[in-house]
């Protein structure tokens, strides 16, 4: 082999580490970008229908309580319009999740003044605790699993959790959480207003054999992952599924705040 045969091989084999060092590192930073802004990638898999008590806990990051302390909403003509809840002092009961979270809702004020609601997503109260759990799946609509985001409630003098629709949690068995019929009214869409206690909602709960406040509700759940040997674990992305036409999501058609 010709010494000038040798150095051009040499030559050769240094642009492609350099080149294959580049695209590593162009990868490294796109990875990177892309778990800071807590996206889930392609690998993580699709939410499944959450019919059974371990078809929820299994698509559960976490199981956390804080107090919405901000609500904000953002548009793009890209993206559409999104509700952006905070949830600062977090207490995580199962499960790992950061002292503040955000939770972002696909919907909210357009630039036309009107709102978009979408069907049975979860809302929102400002400066209420709520206990939430959260999606270890890829999402589109919400990051909570199964409208699960529970407003913590006093129903006379009594500790409750209220659902988005006004019903109260009663219990957890293996068909999930069971909730009884709407007791409170819905929240306004814009968070600011707490909803009062529907006129016929007293009547439903006291006809109610059980109540959960936030320690049974927890501790039932406890105990369903732990008869199951079942983690409640994985990573909760705060960002949805890159690409989604927003404009194709099933909507309600309420009134305005």
């Amino acid at each position: 082999m010709s010494n000038e045969y040798r150095r051009s091989s040499i030559r050769l084999v240094v642009r492609i580490g350099a080149l294959a060092a580049l695209t590593l590192c162009c990868t490294s930073v796109y990875a990177g970008r892309a778990a800071a802004q807590g996206r889930p990638g392609p690998s993580v898999p699709e939410p499944s229908a959450p019919h059974t008590l371990m078809s929820v806990l299994g698509q559960t990051a976490a199981v956390v309580e804080g107090t919405v302390s901000k609500i904000d909403f953002t548009y793009t003509d890209a993206e559409g319009p999104w509700t952006v809840v905070t949830l600062s002092n977090v207490m995580t009961h199962l499960g790992k999740a950061p002292s503040e979270i955000t939770i972002r809702v696909v919907g909210g004020p357009k630039p036309n003044g009107k709102w978009l609601m979408v069907s049975d997503h979860p809302q929102f109260v400002l400066n209420e605790r709520y206990v939430i759990l959260l999606r270890n799946t890829r999402w589109h609509i919400s990051p909570v699993i199964n409208n699960l985001a529970l407003r913590v409630a006093d129903l006379d003098g009594s500790e409750v959790l209220v659902d988005s629709n006004g019903s109260l949690v009663t219990g957890v068995d293996s068909n999930g959480v069971q909730l009884s019929g709407p007791v409170f009214e819905r929240p306004m869409l814009n968070g600011e207003q707490v909803p009062p206690v529907a006129a016929q909602g007293r009547d439903v709960a006291a006809r109610m054999n059980t109540k959960q406040d936030r320690k049974k509700f927890i501790a039932a759940l406890r105990g369903a992952a732990d008869a199951r040997r079942l983690s409640v674990a994985g990573q909760f992305y705060d960002l949805p599924v890159e690409g989604d036409d927003w404009r194709a999501t099933p909507v309600a058609a309420p009134a305005s705040p």
